[in-house]
């Protein structure tokens, strides 16, 4: 009983700072924008989808600069940077529950294995095999 009404005052909390304009930049500033939380909604249901920066101005119903601008403003990094970061994550936590690279590549939106390991690595600085071998240590 006592987590559900922490869990009821938290999304009240965070309603609330996203309503009022408190969170400037961040993802909770991304989620308060009609028209961004659109495309953060779309990248998060579909991280497979070869989303690029027109698709996602389509999604927010803005042209591709004002798109860019904005996302880059109230998110705080690119649209192509959010994306990789939310794929990376994603990812890991594949790779913590057994799946197959080679499943996780086609799930996270890469072409091939080694498209994922080249973001991997750019990302996290290992491989995603020494990655998940440095975790279990």
């Amino acid at each position: 009983m006592l987590i559900l009404i922490f869990e009821v005052l938290w999304v009240q909390l965070l309603r609330e700072l996203m309503e009022s304009g408190v969170m400037k930049v961040g993802l909770l500033a991304g989620l308060a924008d009609q028209n961004m939380r659109k495309t953060i909604v779309a990248m998060y249901d579909n991280p497979e989808i070869d989303w690029t920066v027109e698709s996602l101005a389509a999604e927010a119903c803005m042209s591709r600069s004002v798109f860019s601008n904005l996302f880059r403003e109230t998110i705080g990094e690119t649209p192509a940077k959010y994306l990789q970061h939310w794929r990376i994550g994603l990812v890991k936590k594949w790779l913590k529950n057994g799946q197959p690279i080679k499943l996780i590549a086609e799930e996270a939106g890469y072409k091939s294995e080694s498209a994922l390991s080249r973001a991997f690595k750019a990302q996290c600085g290992f491989s995603p095999r020494e990655w998940l071998i440095n975790i279990s240590r």
